[in-house]
């Protein structure tokens, strides 16, 4: 975290661009009908202009939302739909329809992922806990160069990502789905 506090703003969004660029040009996104992103706080990989483009290419977009343990992924139409929630991120508000998508595109947000896919995310376990036994997602992790390890440790219930892409560098792995 402190090397992406350091980050100029002009250095962020050079890295934050050739990273967008680099998700719309991957065939996951291009095949999604809908994707589930977290929505960017503070210095984490932006996702705003990732959101706004899939919504300008006709795609559904959901976020999540954090309930008790659990975190369940919900519908947005506009920003307007979210509002200050879990840690003070943002979270769709109660009016939004629960996703239900099958077969999805699910951006992974992390402090760290390694070459193998694993990654470190904020200790709460909510990414593991809501992909745990999934095989319908396609786990797409995104992250500075800098957070980009060649190992970490995992757990048995780790979910690695099938694909990271940095500003810098992709790994994509053949998961079987």
């Amino acid at each position: 975290m402190e090397k992406r506090g350091k980050l100029s703003l002009a250095e962020e969004a050079c890295k934050n661009e050739k990273i967008f660029q680099k998700i719309i040009a991957c065939q996951a996104f291009a095949a999604a009908k809908c994707i589930y992103t977290y929505v960017s706080f503070q210095q984490e990989v932006s996702t705003r202009k990732l959101i706004s483009h899939a919504w300008s290419v006709g795609k559904a977009v959901a976020v999540p939302r954090v309930e008790g343990r659990n975190m369940e992924f919900y519908y947005i139409k506009r920003r307007e739909d979210l509002e200050p929630g879990c840690k003070n991120i943002l979270e769709p508000k109660n009016h939004c329809k629960a996703a239900q998508e099958e077969k999805v595109l699910v951006i992974l947000p992390g402090l760290a992922f390694d070459k193998t896919g694993h990654r470190i995310g904020y200790g709460g376990g909510y990414y593991d806990r809501y992909l745990a036994g999934r095989t319908d997602v396609y786990k797409l992790g995104i992250a500075f160069d800098f957070q980009i390890y060649d190992q970490l440790p995992a757990e048995a219930f780790d979910c690695p990502a099938d694909q990271v892409i940095s500003n810098e560098e992709e790994f994509l792995w053949d998961r079987k789905h």
